[in-house]
This record gives C-alpha cells, sequence and structure tokens, in this order.
C-alpha cells in the first residue's frame, strides 16, 4: 500500500507503471535496480544519505531492508517507511 492508502497515487502523483521488477544492494549505498524494460541502473545515495529526507539510510541494517513496490523503492526506518521513486532515483545518477 503506497503512503496515500491507494496503489494509484502516491503523495498526490500518479503513478505510470510498475517500473522496477527487483532492486538488490550492493553495499553500504549503492543499489541495482533491475527495470521492467531491461535497462538496469547502479545508484549510488552516498551524497543522498547526509540529506535529512535519506539520514537513516545510514545505518547499513536499515539500507539493506529495501524492497520494489510498483514505481518505488521502500525501505523501512525507525520514523517508518521512507519511500523513493524510480524517477528520483534515476535523477541521482545526473
Amino acid at each position: 500500500m503506497t503512503p496515500c492508502g491507494t496503489l494509484k497515487c502516491v503523495c498526490g502523483v500518479k503513478r505510470l507503471e510498475e517500473s522496477i521488477r527487483q532492486v538488490e544492494v550492493i553495499d553500504d549505498h549503492l543499489l541495482k535496480l533491475e527495470l521492467r524494460s531491461g535497462s538496469i541502473a547502479l545508484i549510488n545515495l552516498a551524497w543522498r544519505m547526509a540529506s535529512m529526507r535519506f539520514q537513516a539510510l545510514n545505518d547499513p541494517q536499515v539500507f539493506r531492508n529495501v524492497r520494489a513496490e510498483g514505481d518505488f523503492v521502500v525501505w523501512m526506518t525507525p520514523a517508518g517507511e521512507l519511500w523513493a521513486s524510480v524517477r528520483e532515483l534515476l535523477e541521482t545518477m545526473l
């Protein structure tokens, strides 16, 4: 279930499709996303983990407790679920 309680939106933004096939943790700040298109993206979150939004991911146990949920990657943090869209994560690569 997404944060707004429906599978069709997250915080008022409609999902385009379920684009993430699989998410895998490579190390304490690196994710491998396998997309349904067949593309694979390596996402280095090291600099994002310094921000308030992603600060909880500095705990390796929290970072490794990740799952794919449609267009989102979700971590369970001490404060609750942290949702990041595939678009937000791919912007990290730019």
